[in-house]
């Protein structure tokens, strides 16, 4: 018998962020929707701590979708059109050039022009460009929860802090 995927099982990922893109990424947004209030201790504000996540996140997803090859500028092209008209209705939609720019990045070419970017913008469309590739590459939730275990392992690597779900008393962490 496999792992349980719940987000309470030991397999879900381990941060407050981890759970919130997890739902995002396997297209559950009314829990996504509730989740995004447990972010930043569920204080209002920032932290740099959890885009980082996010960010590893996006990286693992994209080499995933594009594969080992060299990426044609048309699929990004594509993909970014994908993301920008995915924004149209937000209160601050963000264009193609700028999902293009996260996207390069996180396929590892143009990191400098990241620099253009509010960190919140770089935020939302990663999360956006790492839920949409996976929706689109009909990961399960062992898949997500791997790929999210992962991107949490190399965030603490690289020296970030996101705040992890607290264990409940019986060992489980709650969601």
């Amino acid at each position: 018998m496999g792992q349980s995927t719940h987000p309470g099982s030991s397999a879900a990922p381990r941060t407050h962020v981890g759970r919130w893109l997890r739902a995002a990424m396997l297209g559950q947004r009314e829990l996504r929707d509730r989740l995004l209030l447990t972010l930043n201790g569920g204080s209002k504000g920032w932290n740099d701590d959890e885009p980082a996540v996010v960010e590893v996140a996006a990286e693992l997803v994209l080499r995933r979708y594009f594969g080992p090859d060299e990426t044609s500028p048309e699929d990004i092209t594509w993909l970014a059109q994908l993301v920008s008209a995915s924004m149209a209705q937000d209160e601050r939609p963000l264009d193609e050039r700028q999902a293009e720019t996260v996207i390069r990045s996180a396929l590892g070419e143009e990191r400098s022009a990241l620099e253009a970017l509010l960190a919140v913008d770089r935020f939302r469309l990663r999360g956006i460009v790492a839920s949409l590739a996976s929706l689109k590459m009909e990961l399960h939730a062992a898949e997500v929860d791997a790929l999210l275990r992962e991107a949490e392992r190399v965030a603490f690597e690289r020296g970030w802090h996101p705040q992890l779900v607290p264990r409940s008393r019986s060992g489980a962490q709650r969601h």
